[in-house]
């Protein structure tokens, strides 16, 4: 389909900037024409066109200001990118949330993220073949990126829309999430973002900044160090912090940072709960629990299951109102628990109840937990 054959279009994004000083220009039909919304770093500009000149604004647009352009009407929506060759690549869905099978619940699935949908990101991390389909391989994984984001969803929407949304992403490894979460709010919900990754690959980190420089992600930016490190860096109010499979006590300095910092949202998928596993001895409590620690798989579960509901209990007694939930299904992955936080008005019985049942299970264990310490020292009693 020729841009120039579109009507009855309501909205449409602009995106990957060539030559124009907007990172990104939005916009919506009203009954005066369509609005627009150009962003630049630091500005946002609103202009009226009129809706007669519009498939004539696109054309001018794609070929010599961005590399990306997205329109919908009532049915479908039409993506639209040139290459590095300078060919005008063209793709169509249907104008709402692809349905893919789920086999954990034999039932339709929405994506956020759609499956067809080009995403330059996706496709050079893997996820994706040149033309926006999901790979076989990578099935799991785009089903992880989804969920998680769906997840985040439902806190974006409570801050406003005028307001810039600051992420921070503790382990980011090659940044499939930070990139897709970054993808999803600024191409396709056109809100104002910042966002930093850090983690402890420096060669990761440099592909990472690289690849943000190269799509047009001003606000994206990476960062070599560790976790616990993260107070000398140049990171602070931040709305939102996440974790993805951030290795055993690693989420314990995640979740530091954010309660130390105040920071309103959190979401942690904890992996490698090691820490109280290896404290845990088959023969400890042998008259409480003789078959639940007498198995190293059940043991390693258990120990998993202690360890974030720990982790959930100290979370309640700083202030956090706290769920612990299944993200995916266990086929997907194993590493499916996701701590969710959202900093309330939790009153000081309930903080202090929660801290004083984290203690016990310490106690009636005899082990030790870093996010504990991190918080209170080895003041146990």
């Amino acid at each position: 389909m020729n841009i120039s054959d579109h009507k009855n279009i309501n909205r449409f994004v602009l995106s990957s900037p060539i030559n124009s000083k907007f990172k990104r220009i939005s916009g919506v039909l009203t009954d005066k024409g369509y609005k627009l919304e150009k962003l630049t770093e630091k500005q946002s500009f609103t202009e009226i066109i009129d809706t007669a000149g519009i498939n004539e604004y696109f054309e001018t647009a794609i070929k010599t200001d961005f590399r990306n352009l997205t329109v919908w009407d009532e049915n479908f929506e039409y993506s639209y990118r040139v290459s590095k060759k300078g060919k005008l690549l063209y793709n169509r869905s249907r104008n709402n949330t692809v349905n893919i099978e789920s086999t954990s619940h034999n039932r339709e699935k929405n994506y956020i993220i759609k499956d067809g949908i080009y995403a330059p990101p996706l496709v050079d991390m893997g996820l994706q073949t040149a033309d926006g389909k999901v790979k076989a391989s990578m099935q799991d994984k785009f089903r992880q990126l989804n969920r998680f984001i769906e997840i985040i969803d439902d806190k974006i929407s409570e801050i406003p829309l005028d307001k810039t949304i600051k992420i921070v992403d503790f382990g980011c490894g090659k940044s499939y999430l930070t990139f897709a979460i970054y993808y999803y709010l600024t191409e396709l919900k056109c809100r104002s973002v910042k966002m930093v990754g850090l983690d402890l690959k420096r060669d990761v980190i440099t592909k990472c900044n690289d690849a943000a420089v190269r799509y047009g992600y001003e606000n994206l930016k990476f960062y070599h160090g560790d976790i616990s490190d993260a107070n000398k860096k140049d990171f602070d109010n931040f709305d939102i912090m996440i974790t993805l499979h951030a290795c055993d006590t690693a989420t314990d300095y995640a979740l530091y940072y954010a309660i130390t910092h105040h920071i309103k949202h959190i979401f942690s998928v904890p992996c490698c709960q090691k820490e109280i596993n290896s404290q845990i001895n088959s023969q400890v409590k042998v008259n409480v629990f003789p078959l639940m620690l007498s198995h190293g798989l059940t043991k390693e579960r258990f120990s998993a299951l202690l360890t974030d509901t720990i982790r959930s209990g100290l979370l309640t007694a700083n202030g956090y109102k706290v769920d612990l939930m299944e993200f995916v299904g266990f086929e997907a992955t194993p590493k499916n628990l996701l701590i969710r936080g959202t900093l309330s008005n939790v009153n000081k019985k309930k903080r202090n109840d929660s801290l004083d049942e984290v203690k016990k299970a310490l106690n009636f264990f005899g082990i030790k937990q870093t996010l504990f310490t991190l918080l209170y020292g080895d003041n146990y009693d």
